[in-house]
């Protein structure tokens, strides 16, 4: 069971599995769990959704040509794309998942000042104010708004985002300087380290033509998690999506 921003409970039978797991490519899954074939593919799917599911909101209600029954529809934009969930509801705030369908878009493209393209913004909207925010205000604002709320740390320990600034289009509902996804380091060559992994992260994906997708984000996320778990001050409670 996952829970939507808005408050709607989303439920996946067995049902809604089987026929997303038959028909895989035209759901879009495929995208968010390819590129590890060490992940059972089940739970790679599970995963997906999930994500899908936390950052979706209900968009409209469809009706079924022929048994007139009537369905509702999640939506998220995620992974250069926007994803669907039909869900059939189980009562006021519950819905079970029965299928997901996936509608690509080109990558939004960033101007010089890192900016989304207004174009494409109006197009597909859904956007987060700060995700359309220049990465040095948002620097700015992080160090604030971090040591707003611990003030006993300023000026011990240096403040960067859990994933770069240039990612933040990969997640346009999500808030990037959400407390969850700011970090504390108690030096500045420790936050340099961190940064530098993420840069051969990058680089890796650039060097394929390729633009990471959602879940090889949080992939790398997780893992540096685990590396630097007794390095960076923060609240680990903050970390759970």
């Amino acid at each position: 069971m996952w829970t939507t921003p808005d408050g709607y409970e989303l439920h996946l039978p067995r049902s809604g599995l089987t026929k997303i797991m038959s028909r895989l490519n035209e759901s879009g899954l495929g995208k968010l769990v390819r590129f590890d074939p060490a992940t059972n593919m089940v739970d790679g799917i599970l995963s997906s959704i999930g994500h899908l599911a936390v950052h979706s909101r209900r968009t409209k209600k469809v009706s079924h040509t022929k048994s007139n029954k009537r369905y509702l529809v999640f939506t998220g934009q995620i992974s250069g794309g926007r994803y669907r969930i039909l869900t059939k509801p189980l009562n006021s705030r519950q819905s079970a998942i029965m299928f997901v369908s996936y509608e690509p878009w080109k990558t939004a493209e960033l101007n010089g000042n890192h900016e989304l393209d207004p174009n494409h913004t109006m197009k597909h909207g859904g956007y987060h104010p700060n995700v359309l925010k220049p990465p040095d205000v948002l620097q700015r604002e992080a160090r604030n708004l971090y040591f707003k709320v611990n003030p006993r740390q300023i000026g011990k320990v240096v403040i960067h985002h859990r994933f770069p600034l240039t990612l933040r289009t990969s997640f346009p509902l999500s808030d990037p300087n959400r407390l969850s996804n700011l970090l504390a380091f108690p030096s500045k060559v420790c936050a340099d380290t961190y940064q530098e992994s993420w840069r051969l992260f990058e680089k890796a994906f650039k060097r394929r033509g390729v633009h990471p997708t959602a879940r090889e984000i949080w992939q790398h996320v997780w893992r540096l998690d685990k590396l630097y778990e007794e390095i960076i001050l923060t609240n680990k409670k903050r970390w759970r999506y």
